[in-house]
């Protein structure tokens, strides 16, 4: 029953070979999709006998430059009828504290989730802060990173996603946890 609907990476950067990218509706559409779907009520506007169920939920990055930019875009999503909300991984809790406070100026009431993504390694960091689109790591943690141990690394990453949760619980409806390259051992520490 419930939906997280994004916008995704190109189809080129999957797994699937020959796939291409359909860009027929953005996500805002793809919201205003499901929420008539909802109602009752197909793209068209027609019957379709029986409303679906769905909750919906979307995306939010409080990493982008532009803080502004993307608060009004999730504005425009839960108002196409989007639920709650999850973010893009966040390392940067005050940069979140800061995102949070300006999506409820905004009027935006829906829960919103910040991602924890428990670091592996130096790599891991330095990989997440360079070629992750829509994520930024702090200095203060890509350095602690650099400085950990490369055999007690993962533990840091720990500590680290444990420092986040703490910072971030004031501003947060709640919390997901994603595991970094299928080690669900760390995820559940932090769970």
């Amino acid at each position: 029953r419930h939906v997280l609907i994004i916008t995704g990476d190109p189809a080129k950067t999957g797994n699937q070979p020959g796939a291409s990218s359909v860009y027929n509706v953005n996500s805002i559409g793809a919201i205003k999709l499901v929420a008539g779907l909802n109602e009752g009520v197909n793209a068209a506007g027609a019957s379709i006998r029986r409303a679906t169920g769905f909750n919906i939920g979307c995306g939010f990055n409080p990493n982008f430059k532009n803080l502004q930019f993307e608060v009004n875009k999730l504005k425009r999503k839960v108002e196409a009828g989007a639920k709650y909300v999850l973010t893009q991984l966040v390392f940067d809790a005050p940069r979140y504290a800061e995102s949070v406070r300006m999506a409820r100026e905004a009027g935006i009431t829906v829960p919103i989730f910040p991602a924890i993504y428990p670091l592996l390694s130096k790599r891991n960091a330095e990989f997440i802060h360079n070629e992750l689109p829509g994520a930024k790591l702090p200095d203060t943690i890509l350095e602690r990173m650099r400085q950990a141990d490369p055999k007690a690394a993962a533990r840091e990453g720990v500590q680290i996603g444990r420092e986040l949760i703490e910072q971030m619980r004031p501003y947060s409806d709640g919390m997901y946890v994603v595991a970094p390259m299928n080690k669900c051992e760390l995820a559940m520490e932090l769970v």
